[in-house]
Order: structure tokens, then C-alpha cells, then sequence
């Protein structure tokens, strides 16, 4: 959090807001290549791609940890804390009502299409 407190002291609003944008469109980057990576269709080994993945991960909860504490209100860190929780109970609701309805227990989805073609 130390770390955190001399970015919020040094960088205004749009800084934070134009680090994490960048951060983000990174991650987008290593997600791609990672999927391709392991698909076999780029010449960046998986292991290239997680490290980078994990790369950008790290870049962007830094960069979304700075908005959180030096953009938001103590009430909406609150409030986004509450969706956060939310939005998992969600996904895992989405999840566990396609594999009720599709009767063949859990599986991987990809952008909500089943590998069994229940849809």
C-alpha cells in the first residue's frame, strides 16, 4: 500500500486514469497471445506468453489499485467491493446453471459456448 500512496501523491486523476487505460489495452495484448500461444499459432511459447500474462496482470491490478485508493470515495470503494462480489456470484451462477442445464457436469466454457454444443 506504501507504494501505492506515493503514486496517489505524485500522479493526478487523468495520470492514474491514462496509466491504467494503457495497462488494460496491454492486458487485452497478452490475452491474445497467450490464447494463440496456446492454440500453437504464434511462435511465442506458452511459457512466454503466461510470464507476459502475468506481466500484465501485475500492471494493471498496480494501476486499478491506484484508481481505487486515489480516484474513488471511501464510499464507492465500498460500493465496488460490494459489485465485485456481485459480479462472481454471477459468473459462477451463469456457470452452474449451463452445466444443470446441459446435464454433463462442469466444463470449460469459451465466451459462454459449450464445448458440448448445448446452445
Amino acid at each position: 500500500m506504501q507504494n501505492i500512496q506515493v503514486i496517489i501523491e505524485h500522479c493526478s486523476v487523468n495520470e492514474m486514469l491514462d496509466q491504467l487505460e494503457e495497462e488494460c489495452g496491454e492486458l487485452v495484448q497478452a490475452c491474445v497471445k497467450f490464447k494463440r500461444a496456446y492454440k500453437q499459432t504464434t511462435p511465442v511459447t506458452i511459457v512466454e506468453a503466461r510470464k507476459k500474462l502475468q506481466e500484465e496482470l501485475a500492471d494493471v491490478a498496480v494501476a486499478s489499485a491506484a484508481v481505487f485508493f486515489g480516484v474513488l470515495t471511501p464510499s464507492e470503494q465500498e460500493e465496488e467491493l460490494e459489485t465485485e462480489k456481485e459480479k462472481a456470484i454471477r459468473w459462477k451462477e451463469r456457470i452452474e446453471k449451463h452445466e444443470h442445464a446441459c446435464n454433463h457436469g462442469p466444463t470449460p466454457m469459451v465466451f459462454k459456448v459449450c464445448l458440448y454444443n448445448c446452445f
